[in-house]
């Protein structure tokens, strides 16, 4: 997920904010606090701090984030992405959801958001997606069909050996792209290493 974001925008050449979370990111107020530091690295403007989610503030958390997301939208450029990678280890986090739901409505126009995760979306995005403002990329799209499969390997590799083992590549490695890679750029023979193994783990 995270190679697969990261080569998309890299090709489409989208100024990114990347915010690699965790499990210290389970307090709403530290989630807010790094999210604004990262915010003052990307403001070439270097304008004033955005606001701390302070225990008053807390109070009407949808009311605080409106206006956090978007005083930060207005300092990102305006065909920004910001992505929040591995969502999955903040557990429940339902004041994040609550947070990200609230607020992502407020950033500009052109403005796009990618929530990186191994878990189904929260309760809480729900309304999100029936309004048509998320969309969901589900981990079996994100596997390769035969003929993606095919066309990947005529791009990555010449060895005729190795593209008549096409068929029992893909089954080795699920379709995952980054498992096919290393065994059509391997120079040994076309058969699953414990390395592909491991990195698919």
């Amino acid at each position: 997920k995270t190679t697969l974001a990261t080569s998309y925008l890299k090709a489409r050449r989208r100024p990114t904010l990347w915010y690699a979370m965790d499990s210290g990111d389970t307090g709403i107020a530290t989630f807010f606090h790094f999210l604004s530091l990262a915010s003052e690295a990307a403001d070439t403007a270097q304008r004033a701090p955005l606001p701390p989610l302070t225990a008053e503030r807390r109070a009407d958390l949808p009311a605080f984030s409106r206006t956090f997301f978007e005083q930060l939208g207005a300092r990102l450029p305006a065909k920004a992405v910001l992505v929040f990678d591995n969502q999955q280890d903040c557990g429940d986090g339902e004041e994040m959801a609550t947070a990200l739901a609230c607020g992502l409505n407020f950033l500009r126009e052109g403005q796009r958001v990618m929530v990186l995760s191994r878990r189904e979306p929260p309760p809480a995005l729900a309304p999100l997606e029936v309004a048509g403002r998320a969309l969901r990329v589900e981990e079996d799209e994100l596997r390769l069909t035969r003929a993606e499969a095919k066309a990947l390997a005529s791009l990555r590799s010449k060895d005729p050996k190795k593209l008549a083992q096409l068929e029992t590549m893909q089954e080795q490695t699920r379709g995952w792209v980054a498992g096919m890679v290393m065994l059509l750029d391997s120079r040994g023979p076309a058969q699953t290493p414990e390395v592909v193994l491991d990195y698919l783990a």
